[in-house]
């Protein structure tokens, strides 16, 4: 059996008399199913992104000092600006960019 049937005949034999049926239809367009067709350009672009904040992770402290703090303003202002871009469609990712956004300034000492 495939395991989206699996998943369906173990549904169908718990569930209860009259309760609906809860399948799930994926249809994969999510992340992975992106990066699993080898889209060269979205690895590329995700190996960048990973490298720079691991670079100013690491020598953070041999940055000069205003260099320090415009690091960590634009991280701010960064996660804050996106919270408020997203504040009514996506709940979680702003609460979450929100959370991030203050502990960069309580980390920086802003």
């Amino acid at each position: 059996m495939l395991p989206e049937q699996y998943c369906d005949f173990l549904s169908n034999l718990y569930r209860k008399d009259g309760a609906p049926l809860q399948s799930k239809n994926h249809n994969g367009t999510g992340l992975l199913t992106y990066l699993k067709h080898r889209h060269g350009v979205a690895w590329l672009l995700g190996f960048v992104i990973i490298s720079c904040i691991c670079l100013i992770g690491f020598y953070f402290t041999a940055f000069p000092l205003a260099m320090q703090i415009f690091t960590a303003g634009a991280g701010t202002v960064v996660c804050f600006g996106l919270a408020a871009v997203w504040r009514s469609s996506k709940k979680s990712m702003r609460a979450l960019l929100s959370t991030l956004g203050s502990a960069i300034m309580l980390g920086s000492g802003v």
